[in-house]
């Protein structure tokens, strides 16, 4: 065998490694489907990936951001805790390919201001479609301490802490702002969602709230 085919074996294999490695690491998703259930956070299609100050290619778009992309939104992360957050983030994305880091915080933005509403109302049927069940006397016990929620423009939120336990994924978001809502007057709290990967709903549940 001539040294010039040789060569060209050990290049294809080093190729054939690389494009393995790659589709490992960034995993594949679904193109929309009608017929399939979709969450308040998104799931289970990655559509609409916004963000104010990042151009994001189109083939990017398509997909869950890889961890370089999402060291980038450093906004959208508790700073101490950005390597802990990426490394959960390829954690859940290797169980949940459709988790989209930037709808969700959008959406749980969203969800925020749905719960001290629902809560402020006494919206029961509202909360059980928002709130693990197991955390709704908790809920009710410090929802008058919130009043109702005042000001959506001053509400920001950043991800605190991301694991997984068994099938569970828990993400951790940290939410604070100024006169959010109308008893609080500087909110820092952080809020917890979860979901079980395995079950065949796709919601995400509020199951825990600590003061900061």
């Amino acid at each position: 065998m001539s040294p010039q085919i040789i060569e060209l074996l050990i290049f294809a294999g080093i190729a054939f490694f690389i494009i393995n490695k790659l589709i490992t690491t960034l995993g594949s998703t679904s193109d929309d489907d009608p017929t399939k259930p979709k969450s308040y956070f998104g799931e289970p299609v990655i559509k609409d990936v916004t963000h104010s100050s990042i151009n994001m290619h189109h083939e990017k778009e398509k997909n869950l951001p890889t961890a370089q992309d999402i060291k980038v939104f450093k906004d959208l992360i508790v700073e101490q805790n950005i390597t802990g957050v990426v490394d959960g983030m390829e954690a859940v994305h290797k169980r949940l390919n459709a988790f989209n880091p930037i709808n969700f915080i959008n959406n749980a933005k969203a969800a925020f201001q749905m719960i001290i509403e629902a809560a402020y109302k006494k919206q029961a049927a509202e909360l059980t479609e928002l709130v693990d069940k197991r955390f709704l006397e908790e809920l009710e016990k410090i929802a008058p301490s919130y009043g109702n929620f005042f000001d959506s423009t001053a509400l920001s939120a950043k991800y605190s802490e991301i694991y997984m336990f068994g099938n569970n994924i828990f993400i951790k978001l940290l939410f604070q702002g100024k006169n959010v809502v109308d008893k609080i007057e500087e909110l820092k709290e952080e809020w917890t969602f979860t979901r079980n990967v395995n079950a065949k709903e796709v919601d995400w549940f509020l199951s825990n709230i600590e003061k900061i």
